[in-house]
């Protein structure tokens, strides 16, 4: 009788290619970690809204303030983070994206940007007659202006 000898093979774990709302969750969990960690103080995730409901129950549980943002036919933004920077998001993002000014979408980059030094103070007022006047200071590098 013969046998046959089968070589032994590690059984190797398999790797599972995760779908669209696993890994858009999975941002928006490395978004939620940076944050509490203090290396943001504000995110825009941008995600396909029909899992802005998963994204809105997530950072609810945790108490983070947000605001939405209908982007295109599909898409969602989501701004989160600290109170400060959701009330001058509020005062400048009031139309789509690709409408803001240069200086509007400056201060925007800035408020989302990685916080090396883990200190963004932002101040928003409105006046009477509705100017919006936004400060925010942070440790920002410029490697290429032009």
């Amino acid at each position: 009788m013969k046998t046959s000898i089968q070589p032994k093979v590690a059984n190797k774990a398999r790797t599972a290619i995760p779908t669209e709302a696993q890994a858009s969750l999975k941002v928006l969990m490395n978004h939620i970690y940076e944050l509490h960690k203090g290396v943001r103080q504000m995110v825009l995730f941008t995600c396909n809204k029909k899992y802005g409901e998963q994204a809105v129950s997530r950072l609810e549980s945790q108490g983070i303030p947000y605001i939405l943002q209908p982007a295109g036919r599909q898409n969602l933004n989501v701004y989160f983070g600290r109170r400060e920077c959701m009330e001058a998001i509020r005062l400048i993002v009031t139309r789509p994206l690709n409408q803001l000014t240069p200086e509007e979408d400056f201060i925007l980059g800035a408020l989302s940007a990685h916080n090396a030094s883990a200190t963004v103070n932002v101040r928003a007022d409105v006046t009477a007659s509705a100017m919006v006047c936004v400060r925010a200071s942070a440790t920002i590098r410029i490697n290429h202006f032009f």
